[in-house]
This record gives structure tokens, sequence and C-alpha cells, in this order.
């Protein structure tokens, strides 16, 4: 009898290698506007003869070119950059190839070999272009009619953006790191400057610089200096950001809203009458974290999760599978009828982490476009990880426990105050701490510690710690499991009328150094709370709109309310928990600088409790 396995690390027995190689061909298409896109297709051959059955096609639209001139035997990279595809190199699109499936990549309106311009947002062109693509696809003389999609961060954003479009013949799509609200570069009313700076520079060199291939029919290039000349009337985006600075802004140079156009939360019963089948995958550590467990929560289809414990693309570590394999059975599934069990299977699967208590030096080397290699004392790349399956988010066993802010001294670090963490809540009628805003502190770097490479995470917190208002545990009495979004409500004033707080969440190991676990920050002003227009899991939820901007009142405690990046985690039994509070940080986001620096306070007393609650896992 043959042996038959499904699961995230191993496929046999339902699935068959049909074929051994690929041709591939590029061309453009042209848009209902007229508009020409430039789009590889691979077919897959056997015994160098295409095939002749129909198969299904898996395609993504991307903005990072999709081939670039290389020195190859096709003149052109192929599709092999890990922000793309799942696999590791060519190995990951091959073997999708020789499993029967066409495979197509267009560069999407206004970056690439594609004419048109982009602006810093997709738009109604980008929406009804996807739409248009899709069903072109379908319609050639070899794909039998059905199409999936798959692809990272943007080509997440895209794949959305068409299952909201109904395109009939899309069955299936694994947007991975892909956003639920946008724009995703403000958080509680900050702006996060510093990835705002990266993806103006990024579009400058994918869009406009970009040494991108032509297409087959553009012999001498023509097509492309054409096109390249479109890109350029592209609107700067820092300018697109000035202009609307708020949820709700009208831009005067688009003659649009910029961020509402297309707002998923607004368009949630298109996607969820379009019937496809979403597998959501996310990083826990992701800028785009809340946005996974936001549209698995709000999603009426057919629908996964798969969640790692890293970063924007930390999924592709060595120590993770090829997930290839999981991107193959999704597709056998939803494209081919192959009844291979994975609709049988708990629908949640979540990486989860424990930092080790011995030793926590990792010598590693990833092999990756933004390989670092070399010896770090970082728990987080050598601490035990194993992957959990949940039937619910959050899970069933799951309840919150606060941690409150006192005072005293935990003896565990040298911050401004030194204070408590503890599970019962404050019994003083006047009890506060005083803070200074100390404009020298960075956290670090957003983009460093969220997107590619989590380098930040490798440094010792206790420098910032010191220079913050802390709040730390006694030694854990015993290990607790946390798999959720931790909650701040905090109580606070300030001299000042408006100031960002940011607060992180760490463990420290019983050599006192400060790990972090996760993060969050709220600015000031927009701590009111509004209803969300979607399920959002009771988390809070702060709007970003203009009206929403209310000044602190000078010296008055106001109330903070605001939900930090989700974790999945076990902090070991002798180490601590420390909550960290400070208002800046110097690397990436925009908190504006007043002299002299303000005051803020802290409350932790019988009419203003500050604590923070704890995702905690119940046995």
């Amino acid at each position: 009898m043959a042996v038959s396995a499904s699961n995230a690390h191993e496929y046999y027995g339902y699935s068959t290698e049909v074929y051994d190689g690929f041709v591939l061909h590029s061309q453009y298409i042209e848009m209902h506007d007229g508009t020409k896109l430039a789009i590889d297709i691979y077919r897959p051959t056997l015994h160098n003869k295409l095939h002749t059955e129909k198969l299904p096609v898996i395609w993504t639209s991307t903005t990072y070119s999709r081939a670039r001139v290389a020195d190859n035997a096709y003149g052109r990279t192929m599709l092999s950059d890990n922000t793309f595809f799942a696999g590791r190199g060519h190995d990951g699109i091959e073997k999708i190839l020789r499993h029967g499936y066409v495979i197509a990549v267009l560069d999407a309106r206004g970056s690439g070999a594609s004419f048109g311009f982009r602006t810093s947002q997709p738009t109604y062109e980008d929406m009804n272009d996807l739409y248009d693509v899709n069903e072109w696809l379908a319609a050639q003389p070899w794909c039998c009619g059905k199409t999936g999609m798959f692809g990272t961060s943007f080509l997440g954003q895209m794949q959305w953006r068409t299952a909201l479009m109904g395109a009939p013949s899309l069955k299936c799509i694994v947007p991975v790191v892909g956003a639920f609200e946008y724009p995703t570069m403000v958080m509680n009313g900050i702006w996060n400057t510093g990835w705002i700076n990266h993806w103006n520079t990024d579009t400058t060199k994918n869009h406009i610089n970009a040494v991108t291939a032509p297409v087959e029919e553009d012999t001498d290039g023509s097509m492309l200096a054409a096109a390249n000349e479109e890109h350029k009337k592209a609107p700067n985006n820092m300018i697109e950001r000035a202009e609307a600075k708020y949820m709700d802004s009208y831009s005067p140079a688009l003659h649009r809203r910029l961020y509402q156009e297309t707002y998923f939360p607004y368009r949630l019963a298109e996607i969820n009458s379009s019937g496809v089948a979403c597998y959501i995958w996310g990083g826990l550590m992701d800028f785009q974290a809340f946005g996974s467990f936001q549209w698995y929560t709000n999603l009426k289809v057919p629908k996964k999760m798969l969640i790692w414990s890293g970063v924007h693309t930390s999924q592709f570590l060595p120590e993770n599978p090829d997930w290839t394999i999981e991107h193959l059975r999704w597709y056998d599934y939803w494209l081919k009828g192959i009844e291979n069990g994975i609709m049988d299977e708990p629908p949640i699967m979540i990486q989860h982490s424990k930092i080790p208590t011995d030793d926590k030096t990792v010598h590693w080397n990833s092999g990756l476009d933004y390989e670092l290699g070399g010896a770090y004392p970082c728990p987080f790349f050598n601490c035990e990880k194993v992957w959990k399956t949940y039937d619910a988010f959050p899970p069933r066993n799951m309840k919150y426990k606060k941690y409150y802010f006192t005072g005293g001294k935990s003896g565990s670090v040298d911050s401004i105050n030194d204070g408590m963490l503890v599970t019962h809540s404050s019994q003083e009628v006047k009890s506060k701490d005083k803070y200074t805003v100390d404009y020298s502190i960075s956290q670090y770097g957003y983009y460093d510690r969220n997107m590619f490479f989590v380098k930040n995470i490798s440094v010792d917190n206790t420098p910032n710690d010191e220079k913050s208002l802390t709040y730390t545990t006694p030694p854990m009495a015993h290990d607790l499991e946390m798999t959720g979004f931790p909650v701040v409500r905090m109580w606070v004033d300030s001299n000042s009328t408006s100031v960002d707080f940011f607060v992180m969440l760490e463990e420290v190991d019983q050599e006192g150094n400060s790990w972090l676990l996760t993060d969050g920050r709220i600015r000031a002003g927009f701590r009111c709370m509004q209803t969300p227009p979607f399920d959002n899991m009771g988390l809070p939820w702060h709007r970003y709109n203009k009206s929403d901007l209310v000044e602190m009142p000078c010296g008055q405690p106001v109330r903070m309310e605001f939900a930090l990046n989700p974790l999945s985690c076990t902090v070991v039994q002798g180490n601590r928990i420390r909550v960290t509070v400070n208002n800046f940080d110097a690397e990436d986001w925009d908190t504006p600088v007043v002299e002299p620096a303000p005051s803020v306070h802290i409350y932790h007393e019988i009419e203003h409790d500050s604590f923070v609650e704890l995702p905690v896992i119940c046995c």
C-alpha cells in the first residue's frame, strides 16, 4: 500500500511531479484603458515538449520587477527572490511547475517594463488591472479556467485586491504579510518616517531606475524606455504624504482621498462574497502583524492562517521548512480538487518561542539577500521554537491577566524609577512617576526590527531601559505562556499638549539582559477610541482622522489604551517581565522635538491605575 503524508512539512502520495522543465515567454497585454503591462509566463514541459493538458495558473503582480537583466541563458533573472515566493532560490518555482501549474508574473502598472505611473497607494486602476489580467490568464487555451495567486508584502496586497474585485476565475490566494488596514506606516497617530523614507527610495529604485528585462517583442528596448518615461510622471511619495496627513485627508495633487479609496475594511463584503479561499501568512514581529489576525477574524470564506515568530520575511530562515510544500498543498486542493486533508487540519498554526536558559550565543548565516552572519548574543535565533495549532483565535484557553504598574524598587535595573509590575492593583491614594522626555533614545529602528533582519533584537535593551520608566516583575515562579495581543491601559499627564508614548514589553533573563518581546506606541492627541468598521478582536482602536485629534489637557490625567503587536512565547521560570515606557525614537518615528523637553507622569494609584493585560494561555 502506498504511504501518503500531508502536512506543512511533508507532502507525498497525493501529487506527483509530472513535468521536468519549463518554457518562459514574455509579452505585453493591454488593459481596459489601453495601458500595456508586461507579463512573464512560465509553462511546464516534459522532455522539452510543452504541456498539452489545460493547467491552473498561479500568478502575482509586483512592483519589484518581474525579471531583471542577468548574465544567463535567458539574459534575465527568473522569479527567484525570496520576497516573491516561498521557495528558496529557483527550487520553489520549479517545484510548482513540475507539479503541473503555469506560473505568471506581472509588472504592476507604472513599474518594471509596464507602462503608466504609480502613486504611493494602490488605486482603482490597479484593481481593474488585476481583474483584467486574472481573467485574461484564465481564458488562455493552455489554462483550465482556474487561477490562484501568491506573493509577499505588496504582492500580498495585490492578492486581496484581486479577490475583492470578484474575478470569477480566481479560486484561492496565499497572501503573505499583506496589511489589512492601510497605511501600515502609521500607528495610533504616529508616522513611521523611517519606513516612509525607505518606501520613497525603494519606489524610485524599482519604478524609475530599475534594471528591468524587456519583453520579447521589445527587441531594441524602445518600449522599455518609453515605459520608463511614463513612470517618471509619478508624484513624489513624500509630497503626497505631506498633503495627506490623516486617514481622511484629500490630496489636491491626486484629486482623491489617498488612503480611503481602497481601504480594505470598507470592502470586506466584496471579499466575503467572492468565495476565494484565503491562506493568510504573517510574522509576529512583522510591521503588518495586526493585519494577518484582522484578516482571519473578518473573513467568511474558506480560510487558514500560518504565523511565524519573526519579521517580514523570516519564514525563509533555514530553521523553517521550505514552504513551497504548503503552497502546493493549497493549490492542489483548491485548483485541482485533490483531497489531501489540508482543510481537515486545525485552521491556525503559530510558531511559539521560548528563550533558552543556557548559552544564548548563536552562529547564524542565512544565505539570503540580507545575510549578516556571525555570532550574536541573541535569543531570538536560537530560542526553542515549536509550531502550535489552534481552532480559533484568540485561542479558546487564552485569558487576559493584569499586571499593574506600582512604585517601589524591583532591584533589576537602574532606570529612572525601577518600578514594580505586580498582579494586584495599587492601594496608594496618590502615586505617580515623573519622567522628562529624553530625545537621545532610539528604539533601534522600526524598519530594522520589523522588516528583513532582526539585528536589533540581538541588542540588550537595558541601556534604553535605563533612560526610561520601567516596571518589572519579581522572578517568575513558573513558566508563563502567552499568545495574543497584550493591551496597555495607563493613566498619564504632561505639561505638553501633545506627546508620544512608546511601550516595550520585554523578558529579562537571569543575567539581567532585557530582550524585546513586543512593542507599541500612541500619540496622546489620538488617544480617543472609536468603533471600528470591522471586528478588531475587542482590541482598542484609534481611527486617525483629522477630527479625532484632541490635545492633552496640561497637567490633567488622561487614559491611554492601545494594543501592542502580537506575540506567542513562554517567559521561563526565573526570568522577569518588564514594561518600559518612554516618549521618543530618534531613528524612525515622527515625534516633534519640543524645547524645553516636556515632562510626563505615569499614575499608579487607586483612581488612576495603570496596567498591561497579558494574553496568558491557561492549562
